[in-house]
């Protein structure tokens, strides 16, 4: 058919009154068909009248139409009711003037229009105001558009034009757009100029395909609002480049759904965002995102943190869910994903989420948003992974790994929970790189995180968990791993941290791992509290420690708490101590305390000190005061190794370590088991000491001038192998309950600083974990430099040494100079295993036992000698082993030197070979006065074998019984010295001594000397007559055997034959 035959159709306006009810009619539309198609007439459809209206009926607009719509708000396609449609398929609608619309479908009618162009013609900012592409309106009423292309704006792309939209389903209208791009232009200062738009209940938008774009101010990509949904699929994209509205300060949101029931569901689309303000999904007010797969990238950017430009955000109730997309996000404030105000909500699983703008958490919870994120990554290379703030807020974090902080100068935590805000974390893991950034952190805000792997290797305070004021942290299982250095002064990469009041962390079977100068397992901080449970703590690093509590701060006061139960504690290097506590002694603090209940904790390396209390001098001057630090060890093991590496430590007043049923191993030179310093307190309740190093003691007290250092131990064990068991080094108190002592062959010694090998010098005061430090915050200044420690004073020794009930094994020393006041009460045991010296000696009833000689027993060198200024007895006892022989035997001695011996105690004496022999002088000293020292008469008496017949013990020593005399005899006779003497003494006033001297024999001497003489008389009788007598027999011999037999004569008895007699002779031994 050629053109020439069609008909030519005319629209006049009286068709047109005639079409349209006066109340439906449109402003007058140029309709003008620039080409007229040739096309068949069926019975189906009518071409549309000009314009083209319907109302109940059915037209088609030719291809290749162009209708400019013009004047203002005029009407390109208007089709209404059930029946109306209008079909456009490749036709050109172009909007001329200001409110025109390219599209409106109404009151439940239908518009197709496919293969299309809509654009607008409108060059100035007002003829293109308000302008419309396509518009349905209306229950059921339905815009469908496939392959089309809409623009709207005026064509330069740079004049400003408002309120305009690509398409819009109202009032339940219905839009199937499908691989239509659409355009928004209206210049970069333009204002609401929106892609999609669907508000009303009931209004739907499904756009496959195609590209929607935007680049004005405050102009969304799709909008649904008030109830309208909008579904976005097939590798549809949606971009906005517009800035925000400057009056509102609206972004343009690629996707934003605002109002109860308003959805905006993706899948597989691809949105890019850019501007101030702008979010890629954005739900609001009860509003739904709901995206899966597909991709978000925004490089928009925020002017305050507290209302962040997100990729994705829902607010004010909104409702947000992202499975399977990724996000790259790269503005300042350009958060991953953000959930804001009570009622919004954000369920996230299977993405990918990355942020690489500044101050830009990878998620952020705050104003009582909630969120669920499961089996995701979320990476934030500038700031936070996830941040949580505000009462209310909380997020539950399953299977997902997050990231802080990729710059090293840049810090980023891994989780911050903050300001009543809580978090739930499962499984996954939290990571960061930067300084100062921990992996998870608190500050009056809750988490609970449970086998999460957590690892952070940035210099400085990046702690791995991290409990800050009124913050309440909850591990259960899972790793803490840190690499860092404390680069600069005064921070630390811990482990685990819990700081100021209200900052409670609690661990249970998390394994701890430090790599790193100052880098610390755990540690409570000036109100702080810390509890493990279960855990495996290492620390790798110059000052390490495994456990620390600390109080330092100046002003408001706070204690600091760490209780360990049932961990293990693993220590290397240079002061890596395994639990430590520190306090102030320049200023007052509160006290520090740190309690491990069952657990096992171990150092390795140089002056790595097992249990630790100490104070610290920050410089403060004048000084005000101090704190207090306490070490409690309670059912654990202690082993060290490493030079000077004691088992526990306690300096300066007041510090205590307390080890109750604990076992403690130092195995290093001069590592003591346990010191006290300074005015330190070390107590001991049922434990063992153990120090097998060179120059290593179980015990060493040091007092350097001002408080006395102390020493409590009850039902113990102090065992050494080299150097004293114990030591006092200047004033020290040594208290011994029930308790056993030895091993070195010294038990005590007591003298000055000088008298021992030197202790390291205190190192410096470690301070505790400082203000965490914001992204803005300078960099604090640096602290100190402290004092260096005063080198320990050469005291002279003041030792008090009570031993109750207790064994000490090895000598005693005390240096020249120094004082020792040993009391034994209560049956203590001295076992004396070489020479000793004490100033004062109580023995309040125990035992002082002088070990046997060990050379030549008849040499006077192989004996032992303890030397007292001061003796007292009461009713206490001496065991000495003495050579009984003639005067000036060899004998172990007591000496006292230039003081006095009072009171009444017991010598046993034990003969070692001595034969016995006659006494004529002064006889065998056993107690020597010298230096004008004295005794009293009743000072001693003698534990003797026997009591002689005129009342006095006496010992034995082969034939002669000694018995123990005071003072000497002749010109000796006022020495005040004690002997033992075997010479009997007549009653008065028989001659003094007897001439001649007659000797005391031992009561078995008579019968020792007669037993013998009967024994070899009996053994010397010549006969048997002489040894038994003559034997007399008075009865008669027996009548001879006889046997039976037949024989009456004889009675039947005859006489045993001799072969009867062989018979049965035989008879019997067979």
């Amino acid at each position: 058919m050629n053109s020439q035959c069609m008909p030519r159709i005319r629209f006049r306006k009286k068709t047109t009154k005639n079409l349209i009810p006066f109340a439906l009619r449109p402003r007058a539309v140029a309709f003008v068909f620039a080409t007229m198609a040739i096309f068949p007439l069926t019975a189906f459809a009518q071409v549309c009248p000009n314009p083209a209206v319907v109302v109940g009926t059915a037209c088609t607009v030719p291809p290749g139409t162009i209708i400019t719509v013009t004047p203002a708000n005029a009407i390109g396609l208007n089709a209404s009711g059930a029946l109306g449609q209008i079909v456009g398929g490749g036709i050109t609608v172009n909007l001329a003037a200001a409110g025109t619309t390219g599209a409106l479908a109404q009151a439940g009618a239908t518009i197709i229009f496919n293969g299309s162009t809509l654009l607008t013609t409108a060059t100035t900012t007002a003829n293109s105001a308000g302008q419309v592409g396509l518009r349905a309106n209306g229950t059921a009423s339905t815009i469908s558009s496939s392959g089309s292309a809409i623009t709207i704006g005026p064509p330069n792309g740079t004049t400003t034009a408002n309120n305009l939209t690509g398409a819009i389903a109202e009032s339940g209208g219905i839009l199937n757009l499908s691989n239509t791009p659409i355009t928004m232009l209206g210049g970069a200062n333009g204002v609401s100029n929106h892609g999609l738009v669907a508000t009303a209940a009931g209004s739907q938008i499904s756009y496959l395909g195609g590209t929607i774009s935007t680049l004005s101010r405050g102009s969304f990509g799709v909008l649904a609002q008030n109830g309208g949904v909008v579904t976005l699929g097939n590798a549809a994209q949606v971009i906005t480049t517009g800035a925000q509205n400057t009056a509102a300060q609206v972004g343009s949101h690629a996707l934003f759904a605002t109002g109860a029931g308003s959805q905006i569901v993706g899948t597989g689309i691809a949105i890019s965002v850019s501007g101030l303000f702008a979010s890629g999904a954005r739900a609001e007010s009860g509003g739904l995102v709901s995206l899966t797969g597909g991709t978000i990238a925004s490089s928009s950017t925020a002017a305050t943190d507290a209302d962040p430009s997100s990729a994705a955000r829902a607010l004010s109730g909104g409702v947000l869910n992202l499975s399977g997309v990724t996000i790259d996000a790269t503005g300042l404030r350009g958060v991953g994903f953000s959930v804001q105000d009570a009622g919004s909500q954000a369920t996230v699983s299977g993405s990918t989420i990355t942020v690489d703008g500044a101050r830009a958490p990878a998620a952020f919870i705050f104003g009582g948003g909630q969120a669920t994120v499961t089996n995701s990554t979320l990476i934030s290379n500038n700031n936070h992974g996830v941040s949580v703030q505000d009462a209310g807020s909380t997020v539950t974090l399953t299977g997902t790994a997050i990231t802080g902080s990729t710059s090293p100068s840049v810090i980023g935590y891994g989780l911050r929970v903050v300001t009543g805000g809580s978090a739930t974390m499962i499984g996954g893991s939290t990571t960061t790189t930067a300084r100062d950034s921990p992996g998870i952190y608190a500050a009056g805000g809750a988490v609970v995180a449970t086998n999460v792997v957590v690892t952070t290797s940035g210099p400085d305070n990046a702690i791995g968990v991290l409990a800050d004021g009124g913050g309440q942290i909850t591990l259960n299982g899972g790793t803490v791993t840190t690499h860092g250095d404390a680069v600069r002064q005064a921070s630390f990469p811990h482990a685990l941290g819990a700081r100021n009041p209200g900052g409670v962390l609690t661990s249970t079977n998390t394994t701890l791992l430090t790599t790193g100068i100052t880098a610390m397992g755990a540690v409570a901080d000036d109100g702080g509290t810390m509890i493990l449970n279960g855990n495996s703590i290492t620390t790798l690093g110059l000052r390490s420690i495994g456990l620390y509590s600390v109080t330092e701060q100046v002003g408001a006061q706070f204690p600091a708490n760490l209780t360990a139960s049932g961990v293990t504690v693993d220590t290397s290097g240079l002061f890596a101590h395994g639990a430590a506590a520190q306090a102030r002694n320049d200023v007052p603090v509160e006290k520090a305390t740190l309690t491990v209940n069952d657990s096992a904790i171990t150092t390795h390396g140089e002056g790595a000190v097992g249990l630790r209390a100490t104070l610290g001098d920050y410089g403060t001057r004048p000084i005000t005061g101090r704190g207090e630090a306490a070490v409690i060890a309670n059912r654990s093991n202690v082993f060290t190794e490493g030079i000077g590496a004691h088992g526990a430590l306690s300096r300066d007043n007041p510090t205590s370590v307390t080890m109750n049923d604990t076992v403690v191993l130092a195995t290093g030179a001069i590592a003591h088991g346990s010191v006290a310093q300074a005015g330190g307190l070390i107590v001991g309740n049922n434990t063992r000491v153990t120090a097998i190093g060179a120059e290593a003691s179980a015990l060493l007290v040091v007092g350097e001038g001002g408080p006395v250092s102390n020493a409590i131990f009850a039902n113990s064990l102090l065992r050494n192998v080299s150097g004293p068991t114990i030591g006092v080094a200047g004033a020290g108190n040594v208290s011994l309950t029930g308790t056993v002592a030895g091993g070195s062959g010294q038990w005590l010694r007591v003298g000055t600083i000088d008298n021992f090998p030197l202790l390291a010098a205190p190192e410096p005061p470690l301070t505790g974990i400082p203000d965490p430090i914001g992204p803005d915050d300078p960099l604090p200044p640096p602290m100190g430099p402290f004092p260096p420690p005063a080198a320990p004073g050469a005291m002279p020794g003041l030792a008090n040494v009570l031993l109750d009930g207790s064994t000490v094994t090895g000598s005693a020393f005390t240096a020249v100079g120094s004082v020792s006041n040993v009391r034994m009460l209560n049956d203590s045991l001295w076992i004396m295993t070489g020479n000793s010296n004490l100033t004062n000696l109580l023995n309040d009833p125990s035992l002082i036992q002088y070990t046997p000689p060990t050379g030549d027993p008849t040499q006077l060198a192989s004996y032992k000698t303890l030397t007292v200024v001061n003796y007292v007895g009461e009713g206490g006892q001496i065991g000495l082993n003495t050579y009984l022989g003639a005067d000036g035997a060899p004998s172990d001695m007591l000496v006292i030197n230039g003081g006095t011996t009072t009171g009444d105690t017991t010598l046993i004496v034990k003969n070692t070979t001595g034969p016995g022999a006659l006494t004529v002088a002064n006889g065998i000293l056993v107690v020597d006065t010298i230096n004008g020292a004295t005794s009293e008469s009743t000072a001693f008496t003698l534990a003797g074998d026997y009591i002689t017949k005129d009342g006095q013990p006496a010992v034995v020593g082969g034939a002669y019984a000694y018995t123990l005399h005071f003072n000497g005899v002749g010109a000796d006779s006022g020495d005040q010295n004690w002997y033992l003497r075997s010479l009997a003494i007549p009653n008065p006033p028989g001659p003094v001594p007897p001439v001649p001297p007659k000797p005391r024999y031992q009561p078995g001497v008579p019968i020792y000397e007669v037993y013998p003489q009967n024994l070899l008389a009996l053994a010397a009788v010549p006969t048997m007559q002489q040894r038994v007598g003559n034997r007399y027999w008075t009865e008669p011999a027996p009548a001879p055997e006889t046997v039976f037999c037949k024989d009456a004569s004889q009675n039947f008895q005859c006489p045993v034959t001799g072969a009867q007699a062989q018979y049965y002779a035989g008879a019997a031994v067979g």
